[in-house]
């Protein structure tokens, strides 16, 4: 009996020890905020950081082939609702109109102010024939890939989807941390006629951290969660 109190004290003792050791993840912006003059008023440039917002869960998303990316349903589907409150989405299943709201508002919701909520690349508009391949750092697979990337269409706010090993399963996931960018401007529609190519990498916060956001220069220079 002696012996099992021991061990038992020794199980809490780990415990304490592991849960103290383990602290929250803090990012730091390690890459410089991109800029490249291409000549009068011409010019591409993007922030080191963005802070996505959090309010929408979705139940299901569309997939794009076009742009190799899956979308918020009212994207393709101009009659849904881009995002309801609980109580609208409960209204509407009572109305037996299920597919009007498939996103709904997320209780976590602070923060949500808009503020470098998606990856802003200033002066895209004036190539409009791009690509614009995105990695998880250290990767060599791009996490995604935008076909003539718009600031106003099917921006990258870090909400990704994932299939599981079953190979049909998808899953959607906040990302956060650091990532880098491929961006390559076009002179024509085909992308066979290459103009330039940009590399980068930016960092992606969620919610207020214990250290200081080092080095992190958002397009939104109030933004809350930057120091």
């Amino acid at each position: 009996m002696k012996l099992l109190y021991i061990l038992i004290f020794a199980l809490c003792i780990g415990a304490v020890a592991c849960n103290k050791d383990k602290k929250e993840t803090c990012y730091t912006c390690k890459y410089k905020e991109l800029e490249m003059n291409y000549g009068e008023n011409v010019t591409i440039r993007i922030a080191n950081v963005i802070t996505p917002n959090n309010f929408k869960l979705c139940d299901s998303m569309v997939y794009l082939p076009q742009y190799n990316s899956y979308v918020e349903p009212s994207v393709k589907y101009t009659y849904m609702k881009s995002v309801c409150t609980k109580d609208e989405r409960r209204e509407y299943r009572i109305q037996g109109n299920d597919s009007i709201c498939p996103c709904v508002e997320n209780s976590d919701n602070i923060y949500n102010d808009n503020k470098n909520a998606f990856l802003y690349i200033e002066g895209i508009d004036k190539f409009p024939y791009n690509k614009v391949i995105i990695y998880k750092e250290g990767s060599t697979i791009p996490l995604i890939t935008y076909n003539n990337y718009q600031n106003s269409l099917l921006t990258f706010n870090a909400y990704i989807a994932d299939t599981l090993q079953d190979g049909k399963t998808v899953v959607f996931k906040h990302l956060s941390g650091n990532f880098t960018y491929i961006i390559k401007l076009y002179n024509n529609l085909l992308h066979t006629d290459l103009y330039d190519e940009l590399s980068g990498g930016f960092t992606v916060i969620r919610k207020p951290q214990e250290c200081p956001t080092t080095g992190c220069k958002g397009r939104d220079a109030d933004d809350p969660l930057l120091d």
